[in-house]
């Protein structure tokens, strides 16, 4: 594998002769072919991904959103089964203090 480079001085395209560790002098990227394959180094030594791996990245993100969606809509049906039950006990308590009434017995004076 050879990767070719191409620096403009003035008009002109010259060709860069080593690509190998090559810093780009606008971009300050370094270019690394060790290990057979090529990685593209930041001007601050980081390496950029590949497609590959932003592509992995965005899917984790992905999946990442749809779990918490999906706690959130988890959460809201707990809140939702729980004002469900306050509103079942205040309706029960509502007529037993009815049977209570009806019976004569005043509930406040229990």
């Amino acid at each position: 594998f050879e990767l070719k480079g191409w620096l403009r001085e003035q008009e002109v395209l010259k060709r860069i002769e080593n690509m190998e560790g090559w810093v780009s002098p606008r971009l300050e990227i370094r270019f690394d072919l060790s290990e057979g394959e090529l990685k593209i180094f930041t001007a601050q030594g980081d390496r950029f991904l590949t497609s590959t791996e932003l592509a992995q990245l965005k899917k984790q993100a992905e999946e990442q959103v749809e779990l918490e969606r999906q706690r959130a809509e988890l959460e809201r049906q707990r809140a939702d089964l729980a004002e469900q039950r306050a509103e079942l006990a205040q309706s029960r308590m509502q007529l037993l203090e009815a049977r209570l009434q009806e019976l004569g017995i005043d509930p406040e004076q229990l």
